[in-house]
């Protein structure tokens, strides 16, 4: 099983495509660069806007490897073994809870307008898979949910706003 919201995906990487021509726009309109500063201070936005993009749009997903759901939220990877999975019924869907690591939202199947049934069949699979794994095994010893702290390349891409939250204090004595 994998999920990914596609209208939401296809609609960042469209807007992180984007980016370049808005910073073409600033250098054009903006007069050009009369300071090494000024390159910084101009890809700051396109920059952190594409990687808003790409951390919420792109990122999220949710899968199974093997006996093991891994769900890529934007910021926090969770692989939880199927059997300790147990769907969340005020949530309508898009939160699981997790023996060992509690409540956990699924950022990928949030409500999406555009992706309805598709969110509905990842849901109602997600929730099969979990009833069929807790029925076939259930005097198994469970192996471990792991919850680990992203980190990618388009961080990379916050380079320039933390190099103007640097310079501004340091700018301004």
């Amino acid at each position: 099983m994998k999920y990914r919201n596609l209208p939401l995906a296809v609609t960042s990487w469209v807007l992180i495509g984007a980016q370049p021509f808005v910073l073409v726009f600033q250098l054009v309109d903006g007069g050009g660069l009369t300071r090494p500063w000024d390159a910084v201070l101009v890809a700051t936005l396109p920059a952190a806007a594409a990687w808003a993009f790409r951390r919420v749009g792109v990122s999220p997903r949710v899968y199974t490897e093997g006996d093991r759901l891994v769900v890529v939220n934007p910021f926090v990877t969770y692989r939880v073994p199927v059997r300790s999975v147990h769907p969340v019924g005020r949530s309508r869907g898009s939160a699981i809870a997790v023996d060992g690591l509690g409540e956990v939202h699924l950022w990928a199947m949030s409500a999406s307008v555009f992706d309805g049934r598709r969110v509905r069949d990842a849901r109602r699979t997600v929730r099969r898979l979990a009833k069929e794994a807790r029925a076939a095994s259930p005097a198994i010893e469970l192996p471990r949910a792991v919850r680990t702290f992203r980190v990618e390349w388009a961080d990379l891409l916050l380079l320039p706003a933390l190099a103007v939250a640097v310079w501004l204090p340091a700018g301004a004595r």
